[in-house]
């Protein structure tokens, strides 16, 4: 998760990409030549390129690459922070689909805690049987 400036584009780049451009992306690069690429699916690609393998350093490195194809421009209104979410919240949201839960329904959700603060903190009180934004239970 993370969010970031580009730097430099690179000539088999797709998509109208230019320095300066504010963006988050997905945490790796398909080969765009199979299948599943072709289909939108990088993640299911046979020859896949996950990120904070010696290949493709992590977001904690100063430089990172990431696909064109799997990037996306944060808006102005967006700051980095919040372009950092955009991967956990849509796996979060996909999952969520896929129960096909909705208003009302009771969930339970388990997990590493990684801090009691941040945008993990609220698996805390979930646990602890309060309630966690946006819900009752």
């Amino acid at each position: 998760e993370f969010s970031g400036e580009v730097v430099a584009v690179g000539r088999e780049a797709h998509g109208d990409w230019k320095v300066g451009d504010r963006v988050t992306a997905q945490p790796f690069i398909g080969c765009g030549a199979c299948p599943e690429c072709a289909a939108g699916r990088a993640y299911r690609c046979t020859d896949v390129t996950m990120r904070a393998e010696p290949e493709l350093p992590g977001a904690y490195a100063e430089y990172t690459r990431v696909g064109a194809d799997a990037t996306l421009r944060l808006p102005e209104a967006v700051g980095f922070a919040e372009g950092a979410l955009v991967e956990p919240i849509a796996v979060g949201l996909n999952a969520a689909g896929k129960a096909r839960l909705g208003p009302g329904d009771r969930v339970v959700i388990t997990g590493f805690l990684l801090s009691v603060e941040g945008p993990w903190g609220w698996r805390w009180p979930c646990g602890a049987g309060s309630s966690a934004p946006g819900t009752s239970r």
